[in-house]
């Protein structure tokens, strides 16, 4: 079974006029006018109606709606309905009737029978060997990271594993030695260089109240952080006393068997980003409809977390450009490998002090789109602020199905805008400013507007102690037409190095 949304107009000037979405995308609706950036241009004489009037998320099975702040607002009408409603933002189901001005536009869900197909082929994640015939008898709830991974390629990396010299792996804590139980799963020298360990004795001290005892062969001993995609746990590998970061997902879709192996496949595949600054995916897995994502364990926060709780304010100059470079490198890796990120935020480039240097890695690799494809909206993520959207570039909403890395450069440009001012580069408040109580209650406009339609604030305006050099690269790497912009994490990162 398939699902198709289709969206038709039943009154109004395009009175008949359709559109039909079968994939993840965003449709904006608005006025023609000058400053229209929608995809459904509405008659320019309905005055009735905005620029930027509302957008549709399409997640099928699932459709939301989203008003952007129009002046005269977005109605829906459910079946059984006496009237219009106005709303903020809302979930669609089969039937209800939108309305903007003189337009009225129907919603339709079409369940589609599937002509029957031929299975489809999986690979080895490492070498590209078809692998098709060894997973077809296992259930998704039974794949890890490794199912993946074809006989043969198993079989040099134990080889690999038996030629390296022999390591000592200690406990992170109090320095006892934990080799013997270190390598009990054969990864210790694979993940050397990322992993940390701890005995079972410091486990017990690091354990706090959780609601999830364990999720498999992982103990969880605190949550991390709760956010839109889900929570985030610190745990202990119980075979290997490995310490490690756990992501659980629970999609709001109920997935078929087929979608929750592409779901797990495509995440299996970012393990193969190994590079000095992306956090590493160690495993995946799923308990019952709960999928989760083992990484490594990042022991000192965010880059987001020395604004707020470090330094309770902007970060020195050649922090925040270290830091940023860092993650252009890992950004540059994957964009070259062909990975867009799609979310990147200052609270998802993550920290490890090691000799009084801050390592910064990018995390999350993959979720953003798998979210989507879990049914969730990436527009109204619970858990999750509005200013969390002003890190997005414009070409991710009206150019979704095809961004390109230069979205990926431009949120991290206001980033690194955002980790020397500690403020958006709009005038929008940031948690930093509501954090210090620098922002009055005022109204704000909404976030998808400001993106599509506000000028962007030259940095030196919120923080004049930018050198120049500096804040011109700043204001080139967040300019509203992507043209305009560095068009890749490489020229970027050369850019700021050259200005420091």
């Amino acid at each position: 079974m398939s699902i198709r949304i289709q969206l038709k107009v039943v009154k109004g000037p395009d009175e008949g006029k359709t559109f039909s979405f079968s994939e993840p995308d965003i449709f904006l609706v608005g006025r023609d006018a000058p400053g229209c950036q929608a995809h459904f241009r509405l008659s320019p004489k309905d005055r009735y109606v905005s620029r930027n009037h509302f957008l549709l998320e399409i997640r099928p099975p699932y459709c939301y709606i989203r008003d952007n702040q129009s002046t005269n607002g977005t109605y829906i009408k459910r079946k059984g309905d006496r009237e219009f409603k106005r709303i903020d933002q809302a979930e669609l189901h089969d039937g209800d009737l939108i309305q903007v001005g003189y337009t009225v536009l129907e919603v339709r869900i079409i369940k589609e029978e599937q002509l029957a197909s031929s299975e489809e082929k999986v690979f080895c994640i490492r070498c590209g060997r078809e692998i098709t015939e060894l997973l077809r008898s296992k259930r998704t709830e039974e794949l890890t990271i490794s199912d993946y991974i074809c006989p043969e390629c198993k079989r040099k990396r134990e080889a690999k594993r038996r030629l390296a010299p022999k390591k000592i792996y200690l406990c992170a804590i109090c320095k006892e030695d934990v080799t013997s139980k270190a390598d009990k799963d054969g990864r210790a020298d694979e993940l050397s260089d990322v992993a940390l360990y701890l005995c079972e004795r410091c486990a017990n001290l690091e354990q706090r109240e959780v609601d999830i005892r364990e999720i498999r062969d992982y103990r969880i001993l605190k949550v991390l952080g709760k956010g839109g995609m889900g929570i985030v746990y610190k745990a202990w590998h119980k075979p290997t006393g490995r310490l490690v970061a756990i992501k659980k997902i629970l999609p709001k879709v109920v997935m078929d068997e087929k979608a929750n192996k592409l779901f797990q496949r495509e995440m299996a595949v970012m393990s193969n980003l190994i590079h000095r600054n992306i956090v590493r995916l160690f495993d995946q897995g799923m308990v019952g409809r709960m999928h989760y994502f083992v990484s490594e364990f990042m022991p000192d926060g965010s880059a987001d977390d020395l604004i707020n709780n470090v330094y309770r304010g902007p970060l020195p100059i050649e922090l925040a450009c270290d830091i940023v470079c860092q993650a252009l490198d890992g950004l540059e890796y994957a964009h070259r490998k062909g990975f867009i990120h799609r979310d990147i935020k200052p609270s998802n480039i993550l920290l490890r002090k090691v000799d009084g240097r801050f390592i910064a890695k990018l995390g999350d690799f993959g979720l953003a789109k798998n979210y989507e494809r879990a049914g969730y909206s990436g527009m109204t993520r619970p858990g999750e602020t509005a200013g969390t959207l002003l890190f997005m570039a414009p070409d991710q909403i009206v150019d979704y199905r095809f961004v390109k890395p230069p979205a990926d450069v431009y949120s991290m440009g206001v980033s690194l805008y955002y980790l020397l001012t500690a403020k958006f580069p709009f005038n929008f408040p940031s948690p930093a400013e509501l954090l210090m109580g620098l922002v009055e209650g005022k109204g704000v406009k909404d976030p998808i507007l400001i993106i599509l339609e506000d000028p962007r604030i030259p940095i030196r305006k919120k923080n004049p102690r930018i050198p120049k050099k500096l804040a011109k690269v700043v204001d080139k790497s967040i300019k509203r037409d992507k043209s305009k912009r560095y068009q890749s994490a490489a020229e970027f990162k050369e850019a700021i190095l050259s200005a420091i």
